[in-house]
């Protein structure tokens, strides 16, 4: 029987549930997968709004309107619908779910469209807990790649465009960092008190995550914890590692704050090679392009 696979990552926490942070990392495996507000800067950007850590977009789904968390994580785009059929399973931190693929016919955010859209379904609704709206979906890699996706925290600007030209931005100030593909995600390597780790970039993560197999080399604070729950409504106590040097080239990297992380599963789907993520307290450090087609981050 032919086996598809698909890939989701979502990490973030909301707040307001009991103090407790919601993390979540799904896992998608298939058995048989107008502009956003009116201060845009150009006619591919769009604003955003932050909720914590994660981007919220307005997007269409075949013109009806919704909130879409922008998650670099994630392989597809999500629709946030229990599943009719079991076609596929959403698994992660805590269990699994149903899911279910789709086609859309059009699906729209900011000045970008596309139709025909591979989507899947699942039932999301364990992420609203404690947020102050509702979240219609996930915008993941199918849509970015070939792309660069441009992100500006301070401005809350994002816009989807053509690969720009590496010397133009070198002469603007950016600086330029190769990254290496674990399967849909990019990685960038970062040195850690030293040594050298392989960090996804998600932008679906308000926290940051080390595998816990490198619990000897960064001794955790296991008396600064996060407590965690997974879309199986398990929670996990993650410990923190305190305040390492972290850098990316020579660019050092202040927020400091990681948390070990059971990693398996990720591990098992993206590669073995990949170490970590790196979520919003290292984005919101600058402006970050993302580029797709050739395989490069840009951070001013």
């Amino acid at each position: 029987m032919k086996h598809l696979f698909s890939t989701l990552l979502v990490i973030f926490s909301l707040s307001g549930v009991s103090g407790q942070n919601t993390v979540a990392f799904l896992g998608l495996h298939d058995n048989s997968v107008e502009d956003l507000l009116s201060n845009s800067l150009d006619a591919n950007s769009s604003s955003f709004e932050l909720s914590g850590g994660l981007i919220l977009v307005e997007g269409s789904v075949e013109g009806e309107k919704g909130n879409f968390i922008l998650d670099t994580g994630a392989s597809d785009l999500v629709i946030n619908k229990p599943a009719e059929r079991r076609e596929a399973v959403a698994g992660g931190l805590g269990g699994e779910i149903a899911a279910e693929e789709i086609l859309i016919s059009n699906f729209k955010v900011g000045a970008f469209e596309a139709n025909e859209v591979n989507a899947f379904k699942t039932d999301l609704s364990s992420f609203e807990k404690g947020a102050t709206i509702d979240i219609a979906g996930l915008i993941g890699h199918s849509l970015f790649n070939e792309q660069a996706l441009e992100i500006n925290y301070k401005d809350q600007i994002f816009k989807l465009d053509s690969s720009p030209k590496k010397k133009d931005m070198i002469e603007d100030g950016w600086q330029v960092y190769s990254l290496v593909e674990f399967g849909h995600l990019l990685a960038v390597k970062m040195k850690i008190d030293g040594k050298a780790y392989w960090m996804g970039l998600d932008t679906g993560a308000e926290v940051n995550i080390l595998s816990d197999q490198f619990s000897e080399d960064l001794i955790p604070n296991k008396n600064q914890c996060k407590q965690i729950c997974g879309i199986g409504k398990k929670t996990i106590s993650l410990p923190q590692i305190s305040a390492p040097i972290a850098k990316i080239g020579d660019l050092a990297f202040h927020t400091t704050d990681f948390y070990l992380s059971p990693f398996k599963e990720v591990q098992d789907q993206i590669g073995n090679g990949l170490d970590g993520l790196l979520g919003f307290p290292f984005f919101n450090q600058f402006e970050v392009v993302l580029d797709y087609a050739s395989n490069r981050l840009y951070l001013k």
